[in-house]
């Protein structure tokens, strides 16, 4: 009786706008809120994107609503859903909706599954509708999320002695004295909410997923960084690498992690952390991986006598205008006139990149991390 007293309200105003339980609704004409309706959006408990990490970043595959009526959903359809996802032309910045297609509804009980036919980007705003006779609206930006991807992945904090803090993600490995393998994130994730560089892209996952018998940090960067540097940005460089080292050295002495077996892996900003880090702590890391790094030691190639004998793969696109290609070259150039006989390199040129479907030319980390032949590389130590 209650809600269709409040139904009836809602007729007499024609159109509102509303928030209920977190989801927008939106304003309705008038006959279509006189008609027989049931309004789920009323009884909503929670709405949860179901995501995962994937090439392009965190990936939402279905929607979970839970309600706190089972009755409001019964009898609900695949066919009265209708989802459209919002897109913004960069130019003009015209809004557009386009359709994205239900593969499935599940009803049990009081919770109501959404399942899509293919992923949508997290970040795109995807606005649901359960049509005329089931009033239930709401949109993909008031949605918890539920990555699975990230589920092994915890959330942690480290004081370092200098006073830098570490916030980082760590899957654990399966058991004592494994192998590390830490990666350092582009210059977008930066930031101190302790999740976007870890579900931009399959950085950290890819490794997790590649095998249980290691442990996975990705630690978030506080903030980017120029190069050449620019005021006070190699202190803060210096200060949490540091740090960082001392989080490292306390999984190794709680015989956590073998310290013959850290590898040190990053792309883009991080392909220069890692750079500055491997040439800073040589004795750290067994084996490195650095794709479309930014030049941290291009100024000063010397450094690079401290790792001559360290195994090194350098990736690359040619056409990279966004770090050049030359910051890998040379570095590689310099590893072998230094007589280090497992340096490598591998220069993607733009028909490879247009094979491995890869159209932005910077973005070489999603072909990189899903390449076998550099996961077995990396682990052979």
């Amino acid at each position: 009786m209650k809600r269709r007293r409040r139904m009836n309200e809602l007729a007499m105003a024609a159109a509102v706008a509303m928030m209920v339980s977190g989801f927008n609704m939106g304003a309705m004409a008038a006959e279509a809120l006189a008609a027989e309706q049931i309004s789920i959006s009323e009884c909503v408990e929670k709405v949860t994107a179901v995501t995962y990490v994937g090439d392009d970043g965190e990936m939402t595959e279905s929607y979970v609503v839970t309600v706190d009526d089972a009755a409001a959903i019964e009898g609900l359809t695949k066919d009265q859903i209708t989802a459209v996802m919002e897109q913004t032309n960069r130019e003009t910045k015209e809004v557009t909706e386009v359709p994205v297609e239900i593969k499935d509804i599940l009803v049990d009980g009081a919770t109501l599954t959404i399942e899509l036919t293919s992923p949508v980007s997290s970040n795109a705003v995807v606005n649901v509708n359960a049509g005329e006779k089931y009033d239930l609206t709401f949109t993909s930006e008031t949605a918890e999320r539920e990555n699975f991807s990230i589920a092994d992945f915890q959330a942690l904090s480290f004081m370092g002695s200098n006073g830098t803090e570490i916030l980082y993600r760590m899957r654990s490995g399966s058991g004592e004295k494994q192998p590390l393998v830490l990666w350092m994130h582009g210059s977008g994730e930066c930031g101190t909410d302790n999740r976007i560089h870890i579900t931009a892209n399959r950085g950290a996952t890819a490794f997790a997923e590649y095998t249980d018998d290691a442990y996975v940090i990705a630690a978030q960067y506080p903030e980017s960084y120029h190069t050449p540097f620019e005021e006070g940005e190699e202190k803060i460089m210096e200060d949490w690498l540091a740090a960082y080292t001392e989080l490292i050295q306390s999984l190794i002495e709680e015989g956590k992690v073998d310290a013959d077996r850290v590898y040190l892996t990053g792309a883009s900003m991080g392909g220069g952390l890692v750079l500055r880090y491997m040439t800073d702590y040589p004795e750290l890391f067994a084996r490195v991986v650095a794709m479309c790094s930014r030049g941290t030691i291009n100024e000063d190639l010397s450094v690079l006598e401290a790792v001559a004998d360290k195994p090194i793969w350098l990736f690359h696109a040619e056409s990279d205008f966004v770090n050049p290609s030359v910051n890998s070259k040379e570095v590689y150039e310099k590893l072998v006139e230094l007589g280090n006989k497992d340096a490598k390199l591998t220069i993607f040129s733009d028909e490879d990149l247009e094979k491995l479907g890869v159209g932005f030319s910077h973005a070489i980390w999603a072909p990189v991390l899903n390449d076998m032949e550099m996961m077995e590389w990396l682990f052979e130590a």
